[in-house]
């Protein structure tokens, strides 16, 4: 709507003759129908070892994009 036109939504509103509290209460029932992703959490157990700075976490997320996470030793 306002964003794909260019104008901010006050300048949308005033273009297109609507009255902005009922484009905002408008906007705000279409966003809140839209389904939000699910989001979860899983445990992640390092296996003991004596060199953990050695260790990494990968995950591959839905987008076929890869999060890695290397160890650091502390201390």
């Amino acid at each position: 709507m306002a964003t794909k036109s260019g104008l901010s939504q006050r300048a949308y509103c005033h273009t297109h003759f609507l009255k902005p509290h009922r484009f905002y209460y408008r906007r705000r029932r279409i966003l809140s129908l839209r389904p939000q992703p699910e989001v979860s959490f899983l445990p992640v157990t390092l296996s003991s070892s004596r060199d953990r700075h050695s260790q990494a976490v990968r995950i591959l997320l839905p987008t076929d994009e890869v999060v890695s996470m290397g160890m650091k030793k502390l201390g």
